[in-house]
């Protein structure tokens, strides 16, 4: 006896929605997209005094947008809000790894965005990501498709803080090589507990298998384990870890869900 309404959202293009990405902050709920016709990123939002309201981020000029008309941008769009409920995107643009913050609150009807790189190079970067805020602090993890490698991103403080600063106050890190395939599909899934534990699980090509990379406050390097990986021998290309999504139980101990090399879904924890 249930029904589904289903509202349109965004058809200012002819070709848009890929990449969504959805988070909410109270009553706001946002969404982050690519619009494929004009290599574009959006970010659509609900508030019940406003309703649905679509804004330009990046990759083409809008009022309050970054304004970069000749950039690729918006694939493998990832939005969080932060504490206030400010909307933060990271995505790719040109290859590279960027990120826009609007530092409007949710009672403004306009946003002013700010774009800034953070993880660029000759390489293929950007793809696959997934980020955490941290008490506003944040973490962005993405897969260089070039070196087949998962990448950390941070800023040692609040994002609108490292955007003010701009791209000299992200760094980054290698989390774990992957090797890299055209047939698998990676792409990270990361969380941080309470303490500052970090844990990123991810498809490594090289082993064919799902891997999980752990790194402590104090610590100086990953370590990595994989949980699943095809027996010895054996012949055909496993599968074992494409889409995992990671969530933390009441230990703030990682639990997985992925795609198995038997073409099942799994439970790890």
């Amino acid at each position: 006896g249930a029904t589904f309404d289903i509202a349109v959202i965004d058809k200012t293009s002819t070709n848009i929605g890929q990449y969504p990405s959805i988070a909410a902050s109270g009553t706001t709920i946002g969404i982050a997209y690519y619009d494929v016709t004009n290599d574009a990123l959006r970010f659509a939002r609900y508030t019940p005094t406003y309703g649905w309201q679509r804004f330009t981020v990046d990759g083409m000029t809008g009022m309050g947008s970054c304004g970069n008309a000749s950039a690729n941008a918006g694939k493998f769009a990832d939005l969080l809000f932060t504490s206030a409920g400010q909307p933060v995107i990271t995505y790719q643009s040109n290859n590279g790894l960027n990120i826009a913050f609007g530092a409007a609150l949710p009672t403004s009807q306009t946003y002013s965005w700010s774009c800034v790189s953070i993880d660029t190079s000759a390489n293929v970067r950007g793809e696959g990501i997934d980020m955490v805020l941290a008490s506003d602090v944040p973490y962005i993890y993405h897969f260089d498709a070039t070196a087949g490698a998962i990448r950390q991103v941070s800023c040692a403080s609040s994002i609108s803080t490292c955007i003010a600063t701009g791209s000299s106050a992200f760094v980054a890190e290698i989390v774990g090589s992957t090797g890299t395939t055209s047939s698998i599909v990676t792409r990270p899934s990361a969380r941080r507990t309470a303490s500052g534990k970090a844990f990123v699980s991810y498809y490594s090509a090289s082993l064919q298998g799902i891997a999980i990379a752990s790194k402590d406050v104090g610590e100086t390097s990953w370590t990595t384990e994989y949980i699943d990986t095809p027996p010895a021998g054996s012949s055909y290309v496993s599968q074992a870890g494409m889409y995992p999504y990671m969530t933390l139980n009441n230990f703030d101990l990682p639990s997985i869900f992925y795609r198995s090399n038997e073409n099942w879904l799994k439970y790890f924890s």
